[in-house]
């Protein structure tokens, strides 16, 4: 895909309010969302996510702003907007005792300019050839996920909307559902909107996340910049079998480093230049050291300082 279309806006939301009463859950939301992106929605539960995905896809109305798909808009526009869109909101539903290809077949029918070369597609794209002509009665949870994203690509979307698809997956269901959702975003340049309470998930998966809280977007960042160990400090971990005298050495000879305490380690954010010497100091005090170990920052420690802990 090249660069000038990676970058094309497909999903745009402009002051988007969700109200219900006098109460607010979606809190006047912005943000863009260009092709080929895997992009999160993260929060705790009652965030906002799944209202602000529902107002996309047209399941509930928008109270107020404005949500559109390729320039179409979702409150004006919605049958032009929407034809962009493939989505799975709850379960996916398929005919149990049909099997995965019949059920595609019959979504196929339903659908202008589907034929059965792009079912072979969606079902490669997926990864469920060998499993395609089994009853879905007899497919894991993971399996009928898979085939529900081949159902929602059928129509070639621009936009894949999941909401909380990792729900009951084991981990390898987690990993493959991963995997497949890279895939499309990288080779067939869909825009992937994914939303989520797990943190880890998140951190593997997607390329932007937008934060949510109470209704309110608190910010979106790129992975790489949430990821960001700030260069200037990196969080150090040393065990050793005596903390304490390490500590205490450390603490005449660094005074501008602060270390504490943990079980049998010592951790303390420093400078990458800071690091060789901190270890010299302690080797040549005789502190045996038996682990020297960096500790990335991770997406729960800037998600909770985005929050402020709440």
């Amino acid at each position: 895909m090249d660069s000038e279309k990676k970058h094309e806006t497909v999903v745009q939301l402009r002051n988007v309010s969700k109200k219900i009463g006098l109460k607010t859950i979606v809190d006047n939301v912005s943000f863009d969302i260009p092709r080929g992106t895997v992009f999160g929605l993260l929060g705790p539960n009652g965030a906002g996510k799944t209202s602000l995905i529902r107002m996309m896809v047209g399941l509930t109305s928008i109270s107020q702003g404005e949500i559109t798909i390729r320039g179409a808009s979702v409150k004006h526009e919605f049958e032009r907007a929407i034809r962009h869109v493939g989505a799975i909101v709850e379960n996916p539903e398929m005919y149990r005792f049909l099997s995965g290809y019949k059920n595609l077949l019959h979504s196929a029918n339903m659908l202008p300019d589907v034929d059965r070369k792009r079912i072979k597609e969606v079902i490669a794209l997926v990864g469920l050839e060998t499993g395609i002509h089994q009853k879905v009665k007899t497919y894991s949870l993971g399996m009928r996920q898979r085939l529900g994203i081949a159902q929602a690509l059928l129509h070639r979307p621009a936009v894949l909307i999941l909401d909380e698809p990792t729900n009951g997956l084991d981990p390898a269901g987690i990993r493959e559902l991963r995997n497949h959702l890279r895939h499309l975003a990288e080779m067939e340049g869909t825009a992937v909107i994914v939303s989520s309470h797990l943190l880890s998930e998140m951190e593997l998966m997607c390329d932007e996340i937008a934060v949510l809280q109470k209704g309110k977007l608190i910010g979106i960042k790129s992975m790489e910049e949430l990821m960001d160990n700030h260069a200037a400090a990196e969080t150090i971990r040393i065990e050793t079998e005596q903390p304490q005298e390490a500590k205490e050495i450390l603490q005449r000879e660094a005074p501008a480093i602060r270390f504490s305490i943990r079980g049998q380690s010592l951790t303390a954010e420093m400078t990458r230049e800071e690091i060789p010497s901190v270890i010299a100091t302690l080797v040549y005090a005789g502190i045996p050291l038996m682990e020297v170990k960096r500790e990335g920052r991770t997406l729960e420690d800037t998600f909770l300082e985005m929050t402020r802990g709440e």
